[in-house]
């Protein structure tokens, strides 16, 4: 996946998109949400489920019962990877193969699943695009979308029974047309029929770029950038999934288009809020119906506010414990920050584990009811650890 996050940088560079952190200066901290919590969360090295996944696994998916996790490699000529998935079951401990793809590329964003159907869009070096939807329960997998061109970010939602597909496809600079190609379709997961519901083309200075997506209770939040001859304006879309009517937010779009450059990555729907999370460290939280100021959070000092990619969100397929999880990129680290937005406040989360070893590198990974895997690896024996830890361990 770091390929995939380096491909993110690259495009944003490409469109010159600009967007979006406000000046702290004519504020005080005393307006600003809390930045940890007086008290934290502890969990001691025996709270978690320890779990047995190869040394090597990704884990792509998981809930209380399965962890769908993929392992690449390289062909016996090192021209080419190859990818498995697994689904592993923590009860039964075993894990079995379900899919087996050769010349790969890459897995080109978020995957989804829908009952028992998981949706993963891969890239192949022969420019081949493909959704696969593999069913959990049988194990059997089918293509559920393929075509060509160059998409190096495709992220799959569901909402409504229907998957929606948002792609970034750069063109060919040698060609006539150039330029960055935007789309976001939907595919009715009940009779397979598809339909286009926005595209957008950046070019030269001119066109409509959509930097994230994002969908809550029914609607998808749409982050558009439009320039004219390179000025550029901020537009916060919605779409009504039920009625097919587009929308736009129109004062926070006003206040994103009146701060300084800061490049958004993300932008997450929780609630009643919008959260937009930027390059440089910045996580603006804004209601949906508010007339306040856009006023940033004040960021824990351990996720380094001041320094470009000092830390990462922890991702999910969604986030029905409405919160989000931020860990440090220095993975040595043993405490991640639980954002709760109700009361906007970082809650520290300490892994009181005894790691006496030398070079403890952590990862983390949640799910969509807020459970985390945490991998903790030995890089100077490669000795690989998985604890699961349930959301109720991290309540507080």
């Amino acid at each position: 996946m770091k390929k995939l996050l380096v491909l993110i940088l690259c495009i944003l560079c490409f469109t010159g998109c600009t967007a979006n952190t406000l000046s702290t200066s004519a504020k005080s901290d005393a307006n600003k949400p809390n930045a940890t919590a007086p008290m934290g969360i502890v969990i001691n090295q025996s709270d978690p489920e320890k779990i047995n996944l190869p040394n090597e696994a990704d884990i792509l998916f998981f809930d209380d019962k399965q962890i769908i996790y993929s392992i690449e490699e390289w062909d016996k000529s090192n021209k080419y990877l190859n990818i498995q998935f697994y689904k592993y079951t923590i009860a039964e401990d075993t894990s079995v193969k379900l899919l087996d793809l050769t010349e790969y590329k890459f897995i080109t964003g978020r995957i989804s699943i829908n009952d028992d159907n998981l949706y993963i869009p891969c890239l192949f070096i022969d420019n081949k695009n493909k959704i696969f939807e593999i069913n959990l329960s049988t194990g059997n997998s089918t293509i559920f979308h393929e075509w060509a061109g160059n998409t190096f970010i495709c992220n799959t939602y569901i909402e409504n029974n229907t998957l929606f597909v948002f792609e970034i496809i750069p063109m060919d600079d040698a060609s006539s047309e150039g330029g960055t190609n935007y789309k976001v379709t939907a595919f009715s997961l009940q009779n397979s029929s598809q339909k286009v519901i926005m595209s957008g083309k950046y070019q030269n200075g001119t066109g409509d770029v959509i930097s994230c997506i994002t969908i809550n209770d029914g609607v998808m939040y749409l982050y558009t950038l439009r320039y004219d001859n390179y000025k550029e304006s901020t537009h916060i879309l919605t779409y009504n999934i039920s009625s097919e009517k587009f929308a736009e937010l129109p004062l926070i779009s006003s206040k994103l288009s009146k701060i300084g450059d800061d490049p958004v990555m993300d932008m997450y729907a929780l609630g009643n809020n919008l959260i937009f999370h930027t390059l440089n460290g910045q996580i603006l939280v804004e209601p949906i119906q508010s007339n306040k100021d856009l006023v940033p959070l004040k960021i824990p000092d351990e996720l380094g506010p001041d320094i470009s990619s000092r830390y990462t969100v922890l991702d999910s397929l969604a986030n029905t414990d409405n919160s989000l999880y931020f860990a440090t990129t220095n993975t040595q680290d043993k405490t991640i920050f639980k954002f709760d937005y109700a009361r906007q406040e970082f809650v520290p989360i300490k892994f009181n584990f005894n790691q006496d070893k030398l070079n403890i590198l952590n990862h983390y990974f949640t799910n969509e009811s807020g459970d985390i895997i945490m991998k903790s690896m030995n890089d100077s024996n490669s000795e690989v650890n998985y604890f699961l830890i349930k959301k109720e361990l991290l309540k507080k």
